[in-house]
């Protein structure tokens, strides 16, 4: 995710994604994403669906306002029995409103979790609460008022990313760009062949 220089919000790296997955518990099987963000469902070795999409965007609200995730540890194993086990826990301060919609979205059932309705999950996690003041329309037409625009000279000015990306060489993100296969501290097996996915790499 990154934001324009005007401050609107956009959704990037979509290097490994896959289409056709409408349904909240099944369509896809391969494990793989970045750990702190992976539902639940996938550490159960579980076919999983669009619902694992929402946990992870509950575990980047939560992210947003406190600056870390909720289930985090250098153990990944422990982090992994956190996902799977335990509840977020919710500083004080941490705004009731939001509090519940991520609650919402980290719901370890996948198919009661908020934005799994099979007929329309994204109008359910509009009417929630917490987006009650969003108009949506206007969003969509980057009429809405940012409430945060970035200080920056240019929409190439690279002032707010990390010196240490800018400091990396290019790498070749396509199957044959790096190890085909490992397996964590948890001992979930990671193959990164992804086969049966849509979009691998920059496919421009």
């Amino acid at each position: 995710m990154f934001g324009t220089q005007d401050g609107h919000v956009h959704l990037t790296d979509f290097g490994l994604s896959k289409q056709n997955v409408s349904a909240a518990t099944h369509g896809a099987e391969t494990f793989c994403g970045t750990a702190e963000y992976v539902a639940p469902e996938l550490l159960h070795h579980s076919s999983y669906g669009k619902a694992a999409d929402w946990w992870s965007f509950g575990i980047l609200v939560y992210e947003m306002i406190v600056g870390r995730t909720p289930f985090y540890s250098k153990n990944r194993t422990q982090m992994f029995q956190a996902v799977m086990n335990s509840e977020p826990r919710f500083p004080e301060g941490f705004p009731a409103e939001a509090a519940d919609i991520v609650r919402c979205f980290l719901t370890k059932d996948p198919a009661t979790r908020l934005g799994s309705a099979d007929d329309d999950g994204w109008a359910e996690v509009r009417g929630h609460s917490y987006f009650a003041e969003m108009d949506w329309e206007a969003v969509e037409r980057k009429e809405a008022v940012p409430p945060y625009r970035p200080n920056i000279k240019s929409a190439t000015d690279v002032t707010y990313v990390h010196k240490v990306f800018l400091k990396e060489a290019p790498v070749d993100s396509t199957p044959n760009g790096g190890d085909d296969f490992r397996e964590d501290e948890a001992g979930y097996e990671q193959d990164r062949h992804f086969e049966g996915f849509d979009f691998f790499g920059d496919q421009s």
